[in-house]
């Protein structure tokens, strides 16, 4: 029988659910190729669908939040030109 690897960051509490740490290193391996979801719930003993909410809820947050970064300084440059260009005339 193959022997179940385990995550440092956190345990997998028997009754309450699972860490945040325990979600973002899943995750993190799923993102980062290492494992495939399925992989992932068979080594972890932890459900698929669990594995795939949470690689939509947390993947790539690095980049949703760069994104809204942009966003953000787009409409506070937009307001900035607005106002330059209602003071000219």
């Amino acid at each position: 029988m193959r022997k179940k690897k385990t995550i440092t960051l956190a345990t997998k509490p028997t009754y309450q659910g699972y860490s945040h740490a325990f979600k973002m290193a899943i995750v993190e391996r799923v993102e980062n190729g290492q494992l495939s979801r399925n992989q992932a719930a068979k080594e972890y003993d932890v459900c698929r669908g669990s594995i795939h909410k949470w690689v939509k809820k947390y993947g790539n947050l690095d980049k949703k939040l760069r994104n809204m970064g942009d966003e953000r300084m787009i409409t506070c440059e937009k307001n900035d030109l607005m106002s330059f260009f209602n003071e000219r005339t």
